[in-house]
């Protein structure tokens, strides 16, 4: 509805032109790139550059085809209006060898249709605007698409298979910030390729044992900085290759014992949370002598149990600030071996 209001609009503003007089087109040339807009409107963009930088700060609208004359555009670089801007019916045209597009500081109303054509993208970096509230149908185009970095977002909810299998390149995927306070069952159950998933700097506040279903080639994955306060036991299952895990800045007051046991994580950021106690079997399973470094720092911790790091060959444990007193003798032999 509001993408056929604004298709309106643009032909209520032409048909008004040719009454009290044509729109002003103005055309310019920076950089090897020739540009013509009608107010804020691009209409057409012209080089024969592979990588391009487009600066036209007022634009805000682009029209469908307007990059058809971009053939062998492989980078694009757009520097338009920092605020919202409306992608209008297949802008990308033509540019069949398009590898990597960067959006800059422009929040992109994005549509199913927005990259209907079979681009070759392998790298998009946008900032959301509001109305773009689901990813669902959005990239189902882009089969090779192996980078996608969304920062300022109002997702809210990462709906079930939202990333389908035409997304198996993807090599990482970041969604910072993007208000998500939930994320249902196999939302990513697709990415089987994903290294990267960085969701922090959000709202969530719950993990299940289908939320990170299928991504067993997963490295690194990034919660900090949202409201998680319990992991359960299944919640990485799966997450067989995961080497770095930050849960950073978060409310935990709970990790199940046996959370990791399948694991072989190096480096553990679990500072700025709310723990009071490290339980034995944390840190102290088969796997565990794989784990280099953990940040326990500015929690509330005032207990540690015995064997809780017994397993473990540590280079950092850091738990500074915590009302931690030590007076177990097993404890503070076991700390001195790290």
């Amino acid at each position: 509805m509001q993408k056929s209001l604004l298709i309106l609009l643009f032909f209520g503003i032409v048909l008004c032109g040719k009454v009290v007089g044509k729109l002003k087109i103005v055309c310019n040339e920076k950089n090897k790139v020739k540009t013509c807009r009608a107010d804020d409107i691009l209409m057409s963009v012209e080089t024969k550059v592979s990588n391009a930088e487009l600066s036209e700060p007022t634009v805000s609208v682009i029209l469908a085809g307007a990059f058809e004359e971009c053939a062998e555009l492989t980078v694009l670089r757009l520097n338009l209006r920092k605020g919202p801007i409306i992608l209008s019916k297949n802008p990308f045209k033509g540019l069949s060898w398009l590898s990597e597009i960067y959006f800059g500081d422009s929040l992109v109303t994005l549509y199913d249709d927005t990259f209907q054509s079979k681009l070759n993208l392998k790298i998009i970096k946008m900032r959301l605007c509001e109305f773009t509230t689901e990813l669902a149908n959005k990239f189902d185009n882009l089969h090779y698409l192996k980078e996608l970095r969304i920062k300022n977002g109002h997702l809210e909810n990462i709906k079930a298979h939202t990333f389908n299998s035409n997304k198996n390149y993807m090599e990482i995927l970041e969604l910072s910030p993007c208000s998500i306070f939930s994320i249902e069952a196999n939302a990513f159950a697709a990415l089987i390729h994903l290294v990267t998933l960085d969701l922090s700097n959000n709202t969530l506040m719950r993990i299940t044992p289908d939320t990170f279903k299928g991504l067993s080639k997963l490295k690194t994955l990034n919660l900090t900085n949202n409201n998680l306060y319990t992991i359960g036991v299944t919640a990485f299952n799966g997450l067989i290759e995961l080497v770095t895990f930050d849960i950073s800045y978060n409310d935990l007051i709970e990790i199940a014992s046996t959370a990791f046991h399948n694991l072989k994580i190096g480096d553990f950021m679990l500072n700025k949370n709310r723990f009071k106690k490290i339980a034995k079997g944390l840190f102290n399973y088969p796997n565990s002598n794989m784990s280099q470094n953990i940040y326990l720092q500015n929690n509330f911790i005032d207990k540690i149990e015995d064997g809780a790091f017994a397993l473990s060959k540590k280079e950092i444990l850091n738990i500074y600030k915590n009302p931690l007193v030590l007076t177990n003798r097993k404890v503070l032999q076991e700390l001195k071996k790290l």
